[in-house]
C-alpha cells in the first residue's frame, strides 16, 4: 500500500477516511470511540487522543444532524 500523498510505502491508514499514509505525512487527531449519557445525565465520551489522520481528509468539526436516517428508521 502507498501513501495517498506521496506514493511512498504506507505505515498506517487514516482512522477518519481509510486513506493510507506514510510516517512523514501521518498526523494525529482525537477520535471519539463511543458516547453515552452518564448517571448524572451528563454526556461522556471515550476518546483516542492520537488516532492516525492522513492530513488530506477534513473531519467535520461539529455534529451533523442525520434526519434522513431517523426518517427511514421511523417508517
Amino acid at each position: 500500500m502507498e501513501c495517498w500523498t506521496c506514493h511512498e510505502p504506507a505505515a498506517a491508514t487514516c482512522r477518519f477516511c481509510g486513506r493510507a499514509t506514510c510516517r512523514v505525512h501521518a498526523q494525529v487527531l482525537p477520535y471519539v470511540l463511543t458516547t453515552w449519557s452518564g448517571s448524572s445525565g451528563q454526556v461522556q465520551s471515550l476518546v483516542v487522543e492520537d488516532a492516525i489522520h492522513c492530513g488530506g481528509c477534513r473531519p467535520h468539526p461539529a455534529p451533523v444532524r442525520l434526519d434522513l436516517v431517523l426518517e427511514e428508521h421511523d417508517t
